[in-house]
């Protein structure tokens, strides 16, 4: 078992008599995940991702992790990742899903430029899938782009439900911890520990801000006692930056980013409504990002 414990697992490696490793998938803050054969499956080629060694004497860490494993196995949707099978083998804890391997969000941000229709649908698929969370009750709480895998024939997936909740459980008022990644958590959020479908959306208007200008909407900063402060400063425009960003976009994304909640899209299909019209993909037009920002 020493071996299935380190943090790296060699190509060709059997893990638990039943999975060999084909290659590492990418490395999160908890876990790494893996390409595998499924021996016990007719050699069915899925995702595993195992917790870290130093992790798995952490109680809460593994009842997190497994409740991830657990949601995403409830949670039947196109753009959602969906997984398989829990597996508790001595100090190994693991879980089997769909195997999504081409690329994340984050590598598409890396790209430029993004046709305005491409950024519509991607927002599309991310709000899609968001709704089918919600209507389970469940607030995923840390949308990021890493956490939005992309599958080979373009469909855009959710996953890591890490940190997802129902939505009546305790809230950082109650344990004190904050959760989730800074830069896309909503103000109400950081403010007060209050947690809504609105704080999810919120995140998703931070990425297609992103997508659109290459740019956060709101100040990076480092110092997280100042995370709040950012909120105060005002909000540059998408088409202020880019001046080819359809009208209807940038309205979008500006009511996906309200800083007071109540004047943000509440629920993830009323965000697709607006998504929908065709006044938002302009006239695929290519955005010039970075260029002369």
């Amino acid at each position: 078992m020493g071996k299935i414990a380190q943090q790296t697992i060699a190509p060709g490696t059997v893990i638990a008599s039943r999975f060999e490793v084909l290659r590492a998938i990418g490395k999160g803050d908890v876990g790494v995940v893996y390409h595998v054969r499924d021996k016990w499956e007719g050699g069915e080629h899925v995702a595993l991702k195992i917790l870290s060694r130093g992790i798995t004497t952490n109680e809460e860490a593994v009842k997190r992790f497994r409740k991830e494993m657990i949601a995403g196995n409830q949670l039947n949707h196109p753009n959602i990742v969906k997984s398989y099978e829990y597996i508790d083998y001595g100090e190994l804890q693991a879980y089997t899903m769909e195997l999504i391997d081409g690329g994340t969000l984050a590598n598409i941000l890396k790209l430029a430029p993004i046709a305005a229709d491409e950024i519509v649908k991607i927002l599309l698929h991310i709000v899609y899938g968001l709704e089918a969370i919600h209507s389970r009750g469940i607030l995923h709480r840390d949308l990021k782009p890493e956490n939005l895998l992309i599958s080979r024939d373009g469909l855009i997936k959710i996953s890591d439900f890490g940190l997802a909740r129902l939505k009546d459980r305790s809230s950082m008022t109650l344990t004190g911890i904050m959760i989730g990644t800074p830069k896309y958590l909503a103000p109400e959020y950081l403010e007060l520990g209050d947690y809504r479908e609105s704080s999810d959306i919120f995140a998703v208007g931070v990425l297609g801000y992103e997508l659109i200008t290459g740019k956060s909407p709101f100040p990076e900063i480092s110092d997280i006692s100042q995370l709040l402060e950012r909120f105060k400063h005002p909000v540059k425009e998408p088409k202020s930056l880019i001046s080819s960003c359809p009208a209807t976009l940038n309205k979008i994304i500006l009511k996906a980013i309200e800083v007071d909640p109540s004047k943000r899209y509440q629920s993830a299909a009323e965000m697709a409504r607006d998504l929908m019209n065709p006044s938002a993909r302009g006239k695929a037009i290519f955005f010039q990002r970075f260029a002369g920002i």
